[in-house]
Order: structure tokens, then C-alpha cells, then sequence
């Protein structure tokens, strides 16, 4: 890991800054670990509580929708505080909600931690990437983007295994000491200011924010986003290859795809990403759509595809909104958890006519278009 940081000290070659990268990535691995726990802390609470059908539904949408309120408004509160400030207050609502989790008895008091968990999630990861972009040379944003986001990808592979065998086995015990660990995700989230010297425009409209960014960026973000959604929801449903491989293939080839390819993120436009990237993950979807070893395949590809856009669709929205990096952050993110959205409730009724093997199909055939909209007109 140390030679690793190093590396980054020679790339961005500012001393101060990596060290803030560096403390930053390690705070937010403990945030995202304490995030992805939670989701088995909330199946304890539902399983143990006897909760209905309906009301187990009411609880987990409920995290959807305050995430996509968050997204915008803490990228606005990044550009008008100190983004430490909205990395502490992330951290803060994500150990209330998952620690309450011990004490919940009704389905409003889930879907209040629930919502309290969306935002801190929101909050802390927007502020951070906002960060992020401003620790180092615009030329390097790209590369940043991909290093930064590989702290989620570990978290989302170890966290769950690490933290059932080290956090008590009790459903209160868990969540109690997955508050803690997202508290400590606060408390070590201490960063030095912006490398780039560029301070934040306090006065432009979040309407003049999206004109800037404009459709290839944030169209780019809601396709990743529907491609993850989609592959995270409907592989499961899949009998052969198990859940597990399907996800090790995903979870290996996304963190290759952020550490192979940062510096040709740094050095290649982004229409040449969006078609390569976009190839990737529509063929991902065939091949899932033929299942069996096809499967495998299409999960590395998926992988391999989303560790190159999203630091891309990131980097190219600050680009295009360079005085209000919050902001088009925030914006960025909401078209992706849009599209994740969207992978459950739109491409939920393909189920029906043919199984997952349709899902993927239908999938294949929007993210194609998404792709071929991006690149020839809006990249």
C-alpha cells in the first residue's frame, strides 16, 4: 500500500496532497465498509423483527429515494462549506443510522435510520470525490477518480466476510459496531484544503451547473449506473456460475480496470473511453444474457467496463464545471444512482417475459443506445 501511495506522490508530484489521498482513501474504505456491513445489520433486523413483505419494501426503498435528494444537495453544501465539514456529517448520519439499528422496533424507525444511513452514504462520498479532484493537476483528475474509487471495490469485496467474523454475531452488537466503525470514518477523514488553488463559485445556479456538464457526462454516468444496477440485481438470479464467482470476477476485473487504466484515463478524450468502455459493457450484458461460462465473462467485462467510465463521466463533469466541482459531483453521482434506480424498476417487468437472460437483453439494447448517443454526439 505504501509503495503504492508512492507511486501517486511521483504521478500528481505533490508531497502534501497524497498524504491528504492517502488519508482520505483509508477514512473512506472504513465509511464504505461500515456502509456495505449495514446491509447485513438491516437483513438481521428484518429477519429477527418478523417484519411483513410490505413493510421489508417500504424500508429498503426508502434508502433510494433519500440518496437521490442527497446527491445534488451535498454537492451545493461541498462548494459552500468546508468539504471536511460534509465528510464529517456524513460520517455522523451513517454511524446514527446503523448503530440505531440496535434499538428500531417499528417499520418508521427503519425507514428513518434508513434514510439517516442514504445520506451519510451521499454526503461522505460526495464531498470526498469533490475532494479528490481538487488534490493534484486537472491533467491527472481522471486517474485520481479510478485510484479513489478503488476504495469502494474493497470495501464492497471484504467488508461484509471481515466484519461478520470481527463485529459481534447479535443483530444490536453488529450495528452498534458498525456505527462506531463509520464514526471513526469521520474522526480520520481529516484532510488539508484544495492543491489546485481554485476556490469554489458560491454564485452559479445548479441550472447553469447542469447546462455545463451537458448530456454526454451525465448520460454516461446514468448508463454505468443502470449497467451496475443491473448486473448487482439480476445476476443473483442466475443458477450457473454461482453468485460468489460472478461476483469475485466483477470485483477483480473493476479494481485491474482502476489500476491499469488511470493514466490512460489522464491522457485519452472522452469519447474514445465512452466507445471502448461502453463496448465492454454491452457485450457484459450479452454474455450474461447466454449465461453458463458466458456468465463469467460478461461479469469481468461489466467489471472492467464500469472501473474506466464512472472515474471518466466524474472527471469530465468537473471538467465541464470546473468553478463548481461540488456540484457537478453531486449531479454526476445522481445520475448514476438514477440509473441504479432504474435497473429495478424499469427492467424489473423483463423479468417476467423470459427470466434474467430478457434483463440482459433489454439492458444490451438501452446501454447500446446510451453509448452510441454519447460518443457520436455529446463525448
Amino acid at each position: 500500500m505504501l509503495l503504492w501511495f508512492s507511486r501517486l506522490r511521483s504521478v500528481d508530484g505533490l508531497r502534501q496532497p497524497i498524504r491528504g489521498f492517502g488519508r482520505l482513501w483509508l477514512a473512506s474504505l472504513l465509511c464504505f465498509s461500515a456502509f456495505y456491513g449495514g446491509t447485513q445489520a438491516l437483513a438481521r433486523v428484518l429477519r429477527d423483527g418478523g417484519y411483513l413483505p410490505g413493510e421489508v419494501g417500504l424500508v429498503l426503498g426508502a434508502f433510494g429515494a433519500a440518496a437521490l435528494l442527497a446527491r445534488p444537495l451535498a454537492g451545493w453544501l461541498s462548494d459552500r462549506v468546508a468539504p471536511r465539514w460534509i465528510l464529517g456529517g456524513g460520517a455522523l448520519a451513517l454511524a446514527v443510522g446503523l448503530g440505531g439499528l440496535a434499538w428500531a422496533t417499528t417499520t418508521a424507525s427503519l425507514m428513518a435510520l434508513r434514510v439517516l444511513q442514504a445520506l451519510g452514504y451521499a454526503a461522505f462520498t460526495t464531498a470526498g470525490t469533490t475532494v479528490v479532484a481538487g488534490l493534484g493537476p486537472a491533467v491527472n483528475r481522471a486517474g485520481r477518480m479510478a485510484r479513489y474509487g478503488m476504495a469502494a471495490n474493497v470495501a464492497m469485496a471484504l467488508a461484509p466476510a471481515v466484519l461478520s467474523a470481527a463485529l459481534p454475531a447479535d443483530a444490536p452488537g453488529f450495528a452498534i459496531g458498525l456505527g462506531l466503525v463509520a464514526l471513526l470514518a469521520g474522526l480520520s477523514a481529516q484532510i488539508p484544503g484544495s492543491a489546485d488553488g481554485q476556490q469554489p463559485d458560491r454564485r452559479v445556479a445548479w441550472s447553469a451547473v447542469i447546462r455545463s456538464i451537458g448530456a454526454g457526462p451525465w448520460g454516461l454516468a446514468v448508463g454505468v449506473g443502470l449497467g451496475f444496477g443491473v448486473f448487482l440485481n439480476y445476476a443473483p438470479l442466475l443458477t450457473d456460475p454461482a453468485t460468489d464467482v460472478l461476483f469475485g470476477a466483477y470485483g477483480v476485473t473493476i479494481l485491474a480496470a482502476r489500476i491499469l487504466g488511470g493514466r490512460w484515463l489522464d491522457r485519452t478524450p472522452l469519447a474514445p473511453v465512452v466507445r471502448w468502455g461502453g463496448a465492454g459493457l454491452v457485450l457484459g450484458m450479452v454474455e450474461l444474457a447466454l449465461g453458463g461460462p458466458h456468465a463469467l465473462v460478461g461479469a469481468a467485462l461489466i467489471g472492467a467496463a464500469g472501473g474506466v467510465l464512472h472515474p471518466a463521466a466524474l472527471a469530465a463533469a468537473i471538467q465541464r464545471a470546473p468553478t463548481t466541482p461540488g456540484q457537478a459531483t453531486g449531479w454526476s453521482y445522481f445520475g448514476f444512482d438514477l440509473g441504479l434506480t432504474l435497473s429495478g424498476w424499469a427492467l424489473g417487468p423483463a423479468l417476467g417475459l423470459g427470466g434474467p437472460a430478457v434483463v440482459f437483453g433489454v439492458a444490451a439494447g438501452a446501454l447500446a443506445l446510451v453509448i452510441i448517443g454519447i460518443g457520436g454526439k455529446h463525448a
